[in-house]
């Protein structure tokens, strides 16, 4: 039976599950009750060093990137009376003190474990439905995790019941380690604003987040933070070893490169690094299968194969992904459905400053002319974090600017809000995004490839690594050595802020400069 605690903050009250201990916990340990639950939890602690250390460690100790640094997965963010607290075989729990942490159970489900049916999740779905506190709701959903898992379907119907980021938030955090099918998760996070993300990467870590089997998406990182390299380690990685055009739209710093070969035996340690991982459709297929693209060694394969309970369904696949997924495949294969992913992820960055197309609008005319020019545009993305070049820019304009007159209105700027929706539309208004998709295609192709300067006798890219191992599959490179090409306008802001050029600045400078108030 769940032992209460009392003394929790706000939305993210729980009580302890013995078989889904993850989520935030906030003990008294000056009382006996809670004190045992921190005992519990240390338990369960040596429990999952035990797992990461005969598993994750030795898996990834020889992978590209560099050597890895060690992350927090289960006793993450801790603290005693608000000094921070970091876990160690020999602790002892101390009779006093208030200890705050967020525990991660990083085991998954065995295959055979009890799921719940359709209909038994439905009518759970119903009983939460009658209860009227979140909190209550929330706390209900934890007690029937303890009892028996749930699939990615019910995890994504319940996410609709709650409003508030830190309720969605905490939904998933309980239902993280009690989801059958759990490499569907990546697509449920797809659905997630920017900031519901940022909170889920904070409690959960973006390592322990990281799905090698579903690597396919969008990812900004610091490099400067431990977890986040961690997970481009594992890009870079599997860039290596994977066939076809893998990282697309690639920037270090806001300067366009193609991702040096060196950075497979050492990642910086710091700067800003943002891409679209791609897969090739076989590719796809075959993590899904094994894992992995080069072997069936992935830690949480039985008898060298990905459990069957624990794929992704096809049926979970992503709404507005779905034209580029084979069919009963979870995941886009290919670079084209980086174009539509790409206007998303700019509505969902200006929805961090505005609510409505009108309120967007009026953040980015600065002169309140009431028309928005190219160079309007460009700087007022770049001052919400979001860096494109400038012939993207260029047909980003011509796409948005129906009537042709060179500017675009509040009507045509409404048009385009929506019609890129975030969540599924029960009609189709995909006109002005499918005309953008269009103008921005010879674009898309001509810029997925730029790279940094690069003098004679320095590193070269990881396509040439690749090509090396025999594995390269994308076009030739016409040398070593390309021009580095600022994004027009917004190098023009980036340059102003910091007083120097864009692609000189650290990590912290072109953040800074960027005013960007997204972290990775």
């Amino acid at each position: 039976k769940p032992l209460p605690l009392n003394q929790v903050l706000g939305v993210q009250a729980m009580s302890f599950t013995k078989n889904n201990p993850t989520g935030f916990y906030r003990l008294d340990l000056t009382k006996k009750p809670q004190r045992d639950i921190c005992i519990r939890l240390v338990e369960e602690q040596n429990t999952q060093a035990e797992f990461a250390q005969g598993k994750l460690d030795p898996y990834y100790a020889n992978r590209l990137g560099g050597a890895r640094a060690e992350v927090e997965r289960t006793w993450r963010n801790a603290n005693i009376d608000g000094d921070g607290h970091i876990w160690s075989p020999d602790w002892a729990v101390p009779f006093n003190g208030f200890l705050e942490l967020d525990f991660v159970q990083i085991t998954k489900p065995r295959p055979e474990s009890r799921v719940w049916t359709d209909d038994e999740a439905h009518r759970l779905e119903e009983k939460v439905l009658q209860v009227e506190s979140p909190l209550q709701q929330l706390q209900l959903i934890r007690e029937w995790s303890n009892t028996a898992c749930f699939r990615c379907k019910h995890v994504s119907s319940m996410l609709h019941i709650f409003d508030e980021d830190a309720h969605r938030t905490q939904l998933l955090v309980t239902c993280y380690a009690r989801t059958i099918d759990w490499h569907g998760l990546s697509n449920i996070f797809y659905k997630l604003k920017l900031s519901e993300r940022e909170i889920l990467n904070k409690r959960l870590g973006q390592a322990n987040l990281f799905d090698e089997v579903m690597a396919v998406g969008y990812y900004e990182l610091d490099l400067s933070m431990p977890d986040q390299r961690w997970v481009s380690q594992e890009l870079v990685h599997l860039a290596v070893k994977e066939p076809g055009e893998n990282s697309v739209d690639t920037q270090y710093n806001g300067v366009s490169i193609s991702i040096p070969a060196g950075w497979s035996k050492e990642m910086p340690k710091k700067g800003l690094l943002s891409f679209y991982y791609c897969r090739e459709q076989s590719t796809v297929q075959r993590c899904l299968e094994y894992g992995a693209w080069d072997h069936d060694e992935y830690p949480h394969n039985i008898n060298g194969h990905v459990p069957g309970p624990h794929r992704c369904r096809g049926d979970s696949v992503v709404w507005y992904l779905r034209e580029y997924c084979h069919e009963g495949m979870s995941q886009p294969g290919g670079i084209e459905w980086v174009r539509k992913a790409r206007m998303r992820r700019i509505k969902m960055k200006m929805l961090k400053h505005a609510e409505t197309a009108q309120e967007m609008f009026e953040l980015l005319d600065t002169d309140g002319g009431g028309q928005l020019d190219r160079k309007e545009l460009s700087v007022g993305l770049f001052r919400l974090g979001v860096w494109l070049h400038p012939s993207e820019m260029a047909a980003m304009m011509t796409a948005l600017d129906e009537d042709g007159g060179g500017s675009i209105d509040i009507d045509e700027f409404e048009s385009f809000w929506e019609a890129t929706a975030l969540d599924e539309p029960k009609i189709n208004k995909f006109k002005v995004v499918g005309r953008l998709i269009q103008a921005t295609d010879s674009v898309f192709h001509a810029t997925a490839h730029r790279r940094v300067s690069v003098a004679p006798g320095e590193d070269k890219s990881l396509e040439s690594l690749r090509e090396g191992n025999g594995q390269g599959h994308g076009p030739e490179d016409g040398g070593d050595s390309v021009s580095t090409e600022h994004a027009g306008d917004q190098a023009d802001v980036a340059a102003d802020a910091k007083g120097k050029q864009g692609e000189d600045a650290t990590g912290e400078d072109a953040k800074d400069a960027a005013g960007a108030e997204e972290g990775a």
